[in-house]
């Protein structure tokens, strides 16, 4: 997601303003963080990362796609699993019951 797009909707620039007053440099940086705690708080508390991990070795094992369409389905795939330390970092953050409130809110669908 690029800063642009959220800048032009109507309650974009009120957005812009709260991320950046919260310490990021831009909301593509706050989308990146938010991203990618979503992504290990998943992993930690769904096992997505192992659904993921299946589904790259399904397309490893398959013979019928073309080699750089197999490289770039895989690293696009891969950029999904977070490292082991974001995993830890979040495992910690559950432990706290402030951090741990506030991270149950990834589980709620809007």
């Amino acid at each position: 997601m690029t800063a642009a797009p959220v800048i032009r909707a109507p309650r974009g620039k009120e957005l812009a303003a709260d991320v950046t007053a919260h310490g990021f440099a831009s909301v593509n940086d706050w989308n990146a963080a938010i991203t990618t705690v979503g992504l290990a708080y998943g992993a930690v508390t769904n096992h997505q990362a192992d659904d993921v991990q299946g589904q790259i070795d399904d397309i490893e094992k398959d013979t019928s796609l073309d080699p750089a369409m197999k490289e770039r389905m895989v690293a696009s795939l891969k950029a999904m699993i977070p490292s082991p330390e974001n995993r830890q970092i979040i495992t910690e953050l559950m432990k706290d019951e402030a951090y741990a409130a506030k991270l149950k809110l990834l589980d709620q669908e809007q």
